[in-house]
């Protein structure tokens, strides 16, 4: 998943079919791994970090919210991976309390790690793109962000 040069646009549904690939919005996500396994992802023109992942087959581009607690996935994103539902809850967001439907994404691949079991919330409306959380993101490992790059220690394990 963590492919130097790969790019990927949050737009479009926030999925690809098959690899990384370009969609020419001016967004992208680009991140660079090196030797020691760290990954880097350089912030977008529009101020905010993306980061390509795989559910199961299909490619997403998450946004990098550190402001949300879990991955929030937009009702076509949840569509085309097939992922079922398991409940109801309502949530605070920016917007105000909202109902969202509450899911276990099964495998999501991003920055050179595989996690199971990923708790989501799918959301109504207009959301369009995926958003990925610090309980995602701290699975990953260490998060560290200086000026223009967010940098990803992953953990051991």
């Amino acid at each position: 998943v963590a492919t130097a040069g790969a790019t990927l646009s949050p737009h479009a549904g926030d999925v690809a079919p098959a690899r990384m690939q370009s969609f020419g919005s001016g967004h992208s996500a680009r991140p660079l791994g090196n030797a020691a396994g760290v990954l880097e992802v350089a912030r977008d023109a529009d101020g905010f970090f993306y980061l390509p992942a795989r559910i199961g087959s299909v490619s997403v581009t998450f946004l990098i919210d550190t402001g949300t607690n879990m991955l929030i996935l937009p009702r076509s994103v949840a569509a085309r991976i097939g992922l079922a539902t398991k409940g109801r809850a309502k949530v605070a967001t920016v917007g105000g309390m909202q109902d969202v439907e509450l899911a276990d994404v099964p495998e999501l691949e991003t920055a050179g790690v595989l996690l199971s079991d990923v708790p989501a919330a799918i959301q109504e409306g207009n959301q369009a793109i995926a958003l990925m959380g610090m309980s995602t993101l701290s699975q990953l490992g260490r998060i560290e962000i200086d000026g223009d790059k967010l940098t990803i220690h992953p953990r051991s394990f």
